[in-house]
């Protein structure tokens, strides 16, 4: 997802997914209220890869008490691009409730949604792994590999997606937790 120009949201020179879920104003704005003060600047500065593997773990970073950040961060994430598609795809599309808040209920029902699965059995078997080499695309193609999983304890379900070219450059990242 790399484009030049400008920008609609922020007038950046450059969009790409790093400047998209973490430095395009509404990323700053979600961030800044979200993780505490004394590790945003931390976090914010990991490269791409180190700053997801950072917030998918059970680290205790926001300023309020949610007991699954995991979640709050993934729905962050899908809101941040949600967005951004919309400013983008339909420009007249108006949301008057804040991406955090709507981000929050979201990251609530999924937590309720797995604790009711818990209680009432609904739960599969045990987590598999699965292990599948890439290859590239034809010549000017390119590829879109996604993938999702669930796990069995609690029941919370991820899935994403990577778009690259076809010399193996990522192009695109999406994920949904």
């Amino acid at each position: 997802m790399a484009t030049s120009g400008s920008f609609g949201v922020c007038n950046a020179p450059f969009e790409s997914i790093d400047h998209l879920f973490r430095w395009c104003y509404p990323a700053v704005s979600a961030w800044s209220i979200l993780v505490k003060l004394e590790c945003l600047s931390e976090c914010l500065y990991l490269n791409i890869k180190g700053w997801f593997l950072f917030n998918l773990s059970p680290f205790e970073l926001f300023v309020q008490h949610f007991q699954h950040w995991s979640l709050l961060f993934g729905d962050v994430i899908w809101n941040l691009w949600r967005d951004r598609n919309r400013f983008v795809f339909e420009p007249e599309y108006m949301d008057n409730e804040s991406l955090i808040a709507r981000s929050i209920i979201l990251a609530q029902q999924m937590a309720a949604t797995s604790v009711s699965q818990r209680l009432s059995g609904a739960v599969d078997t045990p987590l598999a792994v699965r292990t599948r080499g890439w290859t590239a695309p034809r010549f000017r193609w390119f590829k879109l590999n996604c993938d999702g999983s669930r796990l069995s304890d609690n029941g919370i379900a991820t899935c994403g997606g990577v778009l690259r070219n076809y010399l193996g450059d990522w192009m695109l990242a999406i994920l949904r937790c």
